[in-house]
């Protein structure tokens, strides 16, 4: 988008991503692109790589791959959206979140907040809640 995002992220998050820089921690981005191998041209990956990559998983019911039409990269967006409105999360905290910009153009010239705590708190119980789907 052309503009800085500060993301909060949770406990679990962090420790993917402190696993991560082991491997890539020379480079300017944690998930690079192959396009983009060597440190004078770093890119970081795009939404097609991330949906090619689901695309390509098997589904442990058939021995299938998922293929097209299961879920994209998006999708996860859209889902985690509609999930933390249901859960009666503050909008403002999942629009930023989310990197999304106000329609309210007077709103979003005076309104800077972050509400980094309340997304933290929030992307931390939303970690919570996505590993105890995991265990069931």
């Amino acid at each position: 988008m052309g503009r800085g995002l500060k993301a909060a992220l949770a406990g679990p998050s962090l420790a993917i991503l402190k696993e991560a820089h082991e491997s890539t921690g020379e480079f300017k981005y944690v998930f690079m692109s192959t396009i983009g191998i060597g440190k004078d041209r770093p890119i970081p990956i795009g939404e097609s790589a991330t949906t090619n990559a689901i695309r390509r998983m098997v589904d442990p019911r058939t021995g299938k791959a998922f293929a097209t039409g299961f879920m994209t990269s998006h999708g996860f967006r859209h889902t985690a959206s509609t999930m933390l409105n249901e859960l009666e999360y503050s909008s403002d905290a999942i629009e930023l979140q989310m990197a999304h910009l106000t329609l309210n153009v007077i709103r979003g010239t005076y309104n800077k907040a972050q509400l980094m705590t309340t997304r933290v708190k929030m992307m931390t119980e939303w970690a919570d809640y996505i590993d105890g789907l995991l265990k069931n």
